[in-house]
């Protein structure tokens, strides 16, 4: 999965839903597209922490929103609020 708006806060609260209802591990590798790499990596950790010691999904982070053209996505999260990538 893509997260396009990767660094917003409400990133925070979709990593703890997903982990609440034991979907985090369900995916391969989520990468968070933002603008702010200190936010990016917070949330990175975040959601490493929240897939446990055990986890089988990879996070990763990146600026390029570009990056998202990539087979190996099956699905593009958009949560960019409106004229947010200024």
């Amino acid at each position: 999965m893509f997260v396009l708006g990767g660094s917003s806060v409400y990133t925070a609260l979709m990593l703890e839903s997903l982990a609440r209802f034991d979907l985090l591990n369900k995916f391969d590798e989520i990468t968070l597209c933002g603008r702010d790499s200190l936010k990016l990596n917070y949330l990175i950790k975040w959601g490493q922490y929240l897939a446990g010691p055990h986890a089988t999904v990879t996070m990763n982070a990146t600026l390029n929103f570009e990056d998202m053209v990539h087979s190996k996505y099956n699905l593009v999260f958009n949560q960019i609020r409106f004229g947010g990538m200024k």
